[in-house]
């Protein structure tokens, strides 16, 4: 059997511990503006910014291409 396959002492994944609460706090303050700001586009920004992006998103845009109808059909 070759030892140098196998681990010669315990793994410490003490360092994966995750993401400091500072940092955490911070992406996600972070997320909440980026949300404001996107909530605040009208369907037809939000396509052209899918379209843009060069996003597939195929769920999203068939949800806004409805909105979209919904809206001009009112």
């Amino acid at each position: 059997m070759a030892t140098g396959l196998t681990y010669a002492k315990i793994k410490d994944n003490s360092r994966r511990k995750g993401i400091p609460a500072q940092k955490k706090a911070a992406r996600r303050a972070e997320a909440e503006i980026r949300a404001a700001e996107y909530a605040k586009l009208t369907p037809k920004q939000k396509l052209a910014k899918l379209d843009s992006g060069g996003f597939r998103a195929e769920k999203q845009r068939s949800r806004l291409v409805l909105e979209i109808a919904n809206i001009q059909g009112d």
